[in-house]
């Protein structure tokens, strides 16, 4: 008894298919999964840059307020900023933290929670500050009634 012929042709290019697919599919899965991390680098890289300079500006804020309590009259005493609200999509605080001493300098830190990161810098003033925090956005320094700089949203 004779068997039919077993025709394969079909198979070996269904067979092809599905591995190329496979292998393109996988391809794709590892460069997206390899670049996923090189982009959020790059986000955090963009976040800090973006924070020192906000940081910057109202580190330079308050040394002009300082300045000008000390030659002014107190109650012309007030800076006004616009900064972003923002920083790479994610909100952002400012705190405000005065020396232990008179002689210690003003510390400033921005935090942001998307991504978790923090920059601290400091800048030294005659005048006293007070402690805050403030959220992102339009803020002044002015002068308060207990004679010390005081950080507010504006």
């Amino acid at each position: 008894m004779d068997r039919p012929a077993v025709d394969r042709r079909g198979v070996s290019t269904t067979v092809g298919y599905v591995l190329t697919l496979s292998i393109t599919t996988l391809l794709v899965g590892g460069l997206l999964v390899g670049l996923g991390g090189f982009v959020e680098d790059q986000r955090e890289g963009t976040a800090r840059g973006e924070m020192r300079v906000v940081g910057q500006q109202v580190a330079s804020d308050l040394s002009a307020a300082d300045r000008l309590a000390r030659v002014g009259t107190p109650s012309e005493v007030r800076v006004t900023r616009q900064l972003p609200r923002s920083i790479t999509g994610s909100t952002y605080r400012i705190e405000i933290s005065p020396g232990a001493t008179p002689d210690d300098p003003v510390d400033i830190v921005l935090r942001t929670t998307t991504p978790d990161l923090t920059v601290e810098m400091s800048v030294r003033t005659e005048t006293p500050v007070a402690e805050t925090t403030v959220g992102g956005g339009d803020f002044a320094v002015e002068l308060n009634g207990s004679g010390e700089l005081e950080v507010s949203s504006a």
